[in-house]
């Protein structure tokens, strides 16, 4: 870009902020509102807490809204002018959510209040219609948001005993020898104690993040049953997927060591799941698929 291009785009652009000054700063105060949140989770927070799926549903949530520009467009062209108290009270409760929230040190509370206070903004500035065209777009920053500690260990304690379950069953089946206390896994000496990082929550959640995503641009004009099942495969896959991790872990653990099952192999056996299950997903929309044009 040359200078003369730029100086033309710094007039575009100073003639859209002038244009649009009051969106403008209602936006700016809400990015300044959220900035602080954003800087934590951002720098290490998600990390932290093995979230690491989130650093891309911002990004994506903003893509989807962008690809429908156009239409946007022509939707906030016809809109009906007037104030949407509806939208005024989901912002007010929305900015006492954050304020309670960073008050107490609740960053689960902080997260949720961005969603319907983005979602209460678009809605006042561009109309219902817009905010109805973008339901997905704002729906998909749920899967940004980590769940607080106690709903996470009731969700994973029970993952835990379901993936240690049938990893069990899976290397008795293969003629090992096999012992199950609770979560401990004894394959003769060696033993393998399922923990929350091999509950399968997280590749649960990721899974479910990038199916919708996949339904979103592939299957969106398959009817509704159709995409129930492929959704409702996707806890399936997740769970079938981390029981194959636990065994792979403790078999490289009986053959080769505890410090081979605990070093790289532990993370790319994970990767190697999480592409299976992936895989899995696609070929069940295959042929599920060809099922359904046999039945119709």
């Amino acid at each position: 870009m040359d200078l003369d291009q730029f100086k033309r785009l710094l007039i575009r652009v100073s003639a859209f902020i002038r244009r649009n000054r009051a969106h403008v700063i209602l936006w700016a105060g809400v990015v300044i509102l959220f900035f602080p949140v954003f800087k934590q989770v951002y720098c290490g927070k998600w990390s932290s807490l093995d979230y690491d799926h989130a650093y891309f549903i911002l990004p994506v949530s903003v893509f989807l809204a962008w690809r429908l520009r156009g239409e946007l467009s022509g939707i906030y062209g016809r809109r009906k002018a007037g104030l949407s108290w509806g939208c005024v009270s989901v912002f007010a409760v929305s900015v006492w959510m954050y304020v309670f929230g960073w008050k107490w040190g609740y960053m689960f509370v902080c997260m949720a209040a961005f969603i319907p206070a983005a979602a209460a903004l678009t809605g006042l500035i561009y109309g219902l219609g817009v905010l109805k065209r973008l339901w997905f777009s704002f729906f998909y920053l749920v899967f940004m948001i980590p769940p607080p500690a106690p709903m996470l260990d009731s969700i994973t304690l029970p993952m835990r005993y379901v993936s240690s379950s049938i990893a069990y069953k899976m290397l008795a089946v293969a003629g090992y020898n096999v012992v199950k206390k609770g979560l401990l896994i004894n394959i003769q000496d060696f033993s393998i104690m399922v923990g929350n990082a091999c509950s399968g929550f997280r590749s649960f959640i990721t899974l479910t993040a990038l199916g919708l995503l996949y339904i979103y641009f592939y299957a969106n004009k398959e009817r509704l049953l159709y995409k129930g099942i492929l959704l409702g495969l996707i806890p399936v896959l997740a769970i079938v997927g981390n029981s194959l991790r636990i065994c792979v872990i403790g078999l490289l653990g009986y053959h080769f060591g505890a410090e081979i099952a605990d070093g790289f192999l532990h993370s790319f056996s994970g990767v190697i799941v999480f592409v299976f299950m992936i895989m899995g997903l696609f070929l069940a929309d295959s042929i599920m698929a060809k099922m359904w044009k046999k039945r119709t």
